[in-house]
């Protein structure tokens, strides 16, 4: 009776422990940009701090960083356009019912935090769209200017 109670209890500690274990952390890097700080103030933080890397993901749901690495973005130059859509982009008015993102991009900075923004870039259209990863119901119009050159950074 003590060898079924002592097994009961081992499985049952294996299951709860597995049950806590953070499965995001498998699916995506660390995000710890506040929801509750605008657009402006992340940029003026990444703009205090210095950019380590840039990351660009296959976006595959809302919310979420994709588990597909498409790029690594590392010199002053690719930094500097995504700051710029960020800097430039324009808050839209009500909710926005938006299809999967196109692109994540998680932005890593010296002070070890992150920044992520889903983005959603139509090339031929010159039209894109952000949102903070953390607060996915404000969305964003990229400026016309910064499509292309996102999109080429992007691909």
């Amino acid at each position: 009776m003590r060898i079924i109670f002592r097994t009961l209890v081992i499985v049952g500690c294996i299951l709860v422990f597995t049950g806590c274990y953070d499965r995001n952390s498998e699916e995506a890097p660390l995000v710890s940009a506040d929801p509750e700080l605008t657009l402006e103030q992340i940029v003026e933080e990444i703009q205090k701090q210095q950019i380590t890397e840039i990351n660009i993901f296959k976006s595959e749901r809302h919310g979420f960083i994709g588990s597909t690495l498409l790029k690594k973005l590392s010199n002053e130059e690719e930094f500097s356009v995504i700051v710029q859509s960020l800097s430039t982009a324009s808050q839209q008015q009500g909710m926005a019912d938006t299809r999967t993102p196109d692109y994540d991009c998680v932005i890593s900075l010296n002070n070890n935090t992150s920044v992520s923004f889903h983005y959603w870039i139509n090339a031929e259209d010159k039209q894109g769209m952000l949102a903070n990863v953390n607060d996915t119901g404000i969305t964003y119009t990229v400026a016309s200017n910064s499509v292309q050159d996102l999109f080429q950074l992007m691909e």
